[in-house]
């Protein structure tokens, strides 16, 4: 992990390079150190598993910059910036979203795309729910598991 300080020296913050990866999607985060720490703890309810890679640089991966400083959002081709006045929760919630934005549009860029659906295995199967927000595909798929429990329930979305 490197450390470099914030230009804000009055923040009193150090901003946190890590290079990671999602699902064999190159990122490089760079954000307040409190933000990252808080990320780190936080990113699993988000995002799938993340993976620290080593020191050596990313070269054809998704550049995220979060800082402190007026709202503003800027998005270039596989770099995007953040600044925000809000607070580290805040902040770190705005790292995810966008870390997760442009992680789905990278996967759509390999061809592999999400599904707006809820999930049951039964007898060793899969069965997807589908239908637009509201429509009551969890409500389904826990009912589904109450009526046969060979059913089990796997998503909600």
């Amino acid at each position: 992990m490197e450390y470099i300080k914030n230009s804000k020296e009055e923040l009193g913050s150090e901003m946190v390079t890590q290079q990671v990866q999602f699902l064999g999607v190159n990122f490089k985060l760079e954000m307040p150190k409190e933000v990252y720490e808080f990320f780190e703890k936080d990113y699993q309810n988000y995002l799938p598993k993340m993976h620290r890679m080593g020191s050596a640089e990313v070269n054809n991966g998704v550049q995220v910059t979060i800082s402190y400083g007026q709202p503003k959002l800027s998005i270039n081709g596989s770099s995007a910036f953040l600044s925000n006045t809000a607070g580290v929760q805040r902040m770190t919630r705005d790292a995810e979203l966008l870390v997760s934005k442009l992680l789905e549009r990278e996967l759509n860029n390999m061809g592999i795309f999400s599904l707006h659906a809820s999930g049951v295995a039964y007898n060793g199967k899969g069965v997807l729910i589908l239908g637009p927000s509201g429509a009551g595909k969890s409500t389904t798929a826990i009912a589904a598991c109450l009526q046969d429990n060979k059913a089990k329930f796997i998503s909600g979305n």
